[in-house]
């Protein structure tokens, strides 16, 4: 990266340098590395660099299509949550899955379901690990991708988010279920290299993110459960 730059990391001067590599973005020490030794330096964690393009282009063919301003890429102030409601559904998946995932959010998003997709709504410098877990710990449903891509022996994040969903899962209580499985691909569910307390789980067949009726019904009412929960816990 010094070398392409022909400067170093810290020397951004007035400008700010992201990183968009899916190999990076799921090696935890690197991305905790870049996003602590500069804060001029971004990763992109949704995909690799074509899919950045196309972020960069839908933003802004909307902002000069109707004037409206988009947001930047890292856009929150100091001690802000993600951008998030209390309770939103979050999607773990392996970043080469990040286009039918997205389809998948788009669809309960037009449901009025709050989704956690985008692990850049996340601000620079924060724990990342910890937000993670925060995040996980609200949300209403854990839905973990599974596919061809999530049976690498590679160390993936993703995992620590379905280890932490495992334990959360615990507390639950048996008539407002935390984790619904969904499978993208052939990937048979009694895969050994999915947790066991997943593959026990009902899946729900998703081919490359195509939703069903029976599973936006299912994620509505279990969000809609949950956010009755929390009102009058809040009461």
């Amino acid at each position: 990266m010094r070398a392409a730059k022909h400067q170093r990391l810290i020397d951004a001067r007035g400008r700010i340098d992201y990183v968009a590599d899916a190999k990076i973005s799921e090696d935890g020490n690197m991305v905790y590395f870049l996003k602590h030794f500069s804060t001029h330096t971004k990763v992109y964690e949704s995909g690799d660099a074509q899919h950045f393009i196309d972020e960069l282009h839908r933003r802004w063919t909307a902002q000069n299509k109707c004037g409206a301003a988009v947001p930047d890429l890292e856009t929150r102030s100091p001690g802000h949550r993600p951008s998030v409601d209390e309770g939103a559904v979050f999607l773990s998946y392996a970043s080469e899955d990040s286009q039918p995932v997205r389809r998948l959010k788009e669809t309960l998003e037009a449901e009025h379901v709050e989704v956690f997709f985008d692990k850049n709504d996340l601000k620079a410098g924060d724990d990342f690990e910890a937000r993670i877990r925060q995040c996980i710990g609200s949300c209403s449903v854990f839905v973990p991708v599974i596919s061809k891509n999530t049976l690498t022996g590679r160390r993936r994040f993703f995992r620590i988010e379905w280890n932490e969903a495992i334990g959360e899962d615990f507390k639950s209580s048996p008539v407002q279920p935390f984790i619904l499985p969904v499978v993208i691909d052939d990937t048979a569910p009694g895969e050994p290299a999915v947790p066991e307390k997943i593959r026990k789980l009902h899946w729900h067949h998703l081919p490359y993110g195509q939703t069903s009726q029976e599973f936006v019904s299912r994620i509505k009412q279990l969000y809609r459960q949950y956010q009755k929960l929390y009102a009058g816990a809040a009461q």
